[in-house]
C-alpha cells in the first residue's frame, strides 16, 4: 500500500513538473516574441522613412568591383557558393525539408512537433506575403542582380522563412537531444545556416540589408509565436509534449 502510495505520488510530481516546464517554455517563447515584435515594428518604421537607404546602398555597392557593378568582391568560387547556398532557402528546398520533417514527427510519434512545422511554416508563408504587399519596397536597383528574383523585397522572403523552417527544426531537435552540448550545437548549426542564406541575398544583390535584418525578425517572432500557441493548444488538450 505504501509503495503504490509514494509511486502515485511521484508520477504526480513528475507530471506537475511537465507542466511547469511547458508553462515556462510557453512563456519565454512568447516574451522573445514579442521583443522581436517591437524591434521588427522599429526597424520597418526606419525602412518606411527611408533612414536606412544610404546604408543599404552604400553596403550593396562596397560589395562590387568599383570597376564594374556587375562583378562582387571575392574570387568566382564565392560567388558560386553564394548561389548554391541561396538555394537552400528557395521554395522548393523549404518545402522538401517540411515534408520530410513532418514525416519524422508523424513517424516518431511527436505529433506537438508535427503541428509546430505545420503551423509555423504554412502562417509564417502567408504573413510574409502579407507584408511584402504591406511594405511594397522595390528590389535593389543600384546594383545588377546576379540572380533572378521577383516581387517585392521587405522583408526578405528567404531570411524569413529560413529563419522560421530551419530554426523550428533546430529546436525540435536540440528539444528531443538530452545533452546540453549537442543541444547548443544543433541551435547554433541551424541559426548559421539561416544567417548564411540571408548573407548570400545581399551578396548577389538581390535585397538590401535592411530586408534581411527584418526578414530574421520577422521569421523568429512567427516561429515563436506560432511555437508558444500550439504548445498551449497541446496541453489543454492533453497531448504529450515529447510523445
Amino acid at each position: 500500500m505504501t509503495d503504490s502510495t509514494g509511486q502515485g505520488r511521484r508520477a504526480h510530481i513528475l507530471k506537475l513538473m511537465d507542466r511547469l516546464s511547458v508553462d515556462r517554455t510557453v512563456a519565454l517563447l512568447l516574451i522573445a516574441s514579442a521583443c522581436g515584435l517591437m524591434l521588427f515594428i522599429i526597424f520597418a518604421l526606419c525602412v518606411k522613412s527611408g533612414q536606412t537607404q544610404a546604408m543599404d546602398t552604400s553596403i550593396l555597392i562596397g560589395l562590387r568591383s568599383a570597376r564594374d557593378l556587375n562583378v562582387p568582391l571575392g574570387p568566382s568560387l564565392l560567388l558560386d557558393a553564394a548561389r548554391d547556398i541561396t538555394c537552400l532557402g528557395d521554395a522548393t528546398v523549404l518545402t522538401l525539408v517540411t515534408i520530410v520533417t513532418l514525416g519524422y514527427c508523424l513517424l516518431t510519434r511527436y505529433y506537438t512537433a508535427f503541428f509546430m512545422v505545420l503551423v509555423a511554416v504554412n502562417s509564417g508563408d502567408l504573413m510574409m506575403v502579407l507584408l511584402k504587399d504591406w511594405f511594397q519596397r522595390q528590389r535593389p536597383d543600384c546594383v545588377p542582380h546576379l540572380v533572378s528574383a521577383a516581387y517585392t523585397s521587405f522583408p526578405s522572403g528567404h531570411a524569413m522563412m529560413s529563419a522560421i523552417v530551419y530554426l523550428t527544426i533546430g529546436a525540435i531537435l536540440a528539444r528531443i537531444e538530452r545533452r546540453k552540448t549537442v543541444k547548443i550545437y544543433l541551435i547554433a548549426i541551424f541559426s548559421l545556416l539561416s544567417l548564411v542564406i540571408g548573407l548570400s541575398r545581399v551578396y548577389l544583390g538581390v535585397h538590401y540589408p535592411s530586408d534581411i535584418l527584418a526578414g530574421w525578425l520577422a521569421g523568429v517572432t512567427w516561429g515563436t509565436l506560432s511555437a508558444a500557441v500550439v504548445l498551449t493548444v497541446s496541453k489543454k488538450l492533453k497531448v504529450e509534449v515529447n510523445e
